[in-house]
């Protein structure tokens, strides 16, 4: 949000999601709120006064990013916390679950783990799945560690796949 004043007297300090644009006239002599974004003459011409507004709004998206990112940091500690202090293996997956799930806003999740095989290869364990919208019944499954499941894409490579429809993966993916 970003207001637009003409300063008449005293004004109240903005609320931290408010930007003021002072326009303001630059022969008067006294000193202007320290708690202003920016000042310009009452007459700032169309290009000065885009580009203040330009600036306030990033300037309200970048505070808003760092106050997401402390929210998030917060609840990372508390997850850290909360995991040192389970011993429950079951439950210990629940929970890094969920929160991975609260983290990201996600409707649903899964978790896989990477088991070793007697041969002594690798292979996925399909260990839990959470769906807020879909209740559907648990299966566990095993998969084989490989490019050719998106799952096994993401594991071998690390890299964040995001497809529009997982069902309906693009032709040229090796998935």
């Amino acid at each position: 949000l970003v207001l637009l004043v003409d300063e008449d007297g005293p004004q109240p300090p903005p609320a931290a999601d408010v930007r003021v644009i002072g326009l303001v006239d630059s022969g008067a002599e006294r000193a202007w709120p320290d708690t202003w974004y920016s000042l310009l003459p009452a007459d700032p011409g169309r290009a000065a006064l885009a580009c203040a507004v330009r600036n306030a709004f990033a300037d309200l998206d970048r505070a808003a990013e760092i106050r997401r990112l402390g929210r998030e940091l917060s609840e990372l500690n508390t997850i850290g916390a909360r995991l040192g202090a389970e011993r429950d293996p079951q439950a210990l997956l629940e929970l890094i679950l969920t929160a991975a799930r609260q983290i990201t806003a996600s409707d649903a999740g899964s978790l896989y783990l990477v088991a070793e095989r007697s041969d002594g290869t690798s292979e996925l364990v399909f260990a839990l799945a959470q769906n807020d919208t879909v209740a559907l019944p648990f299966r566990a499954a095993r998969l084989p560690l490989d490019g050719r499941s998106i799952v096994g894409y993401v594991a071998l490579t690390g890299q964040a796949v995001n497809l529009a429809d997982a069902y309906a993966p693009p032709p040229d993916s090796p998935f």
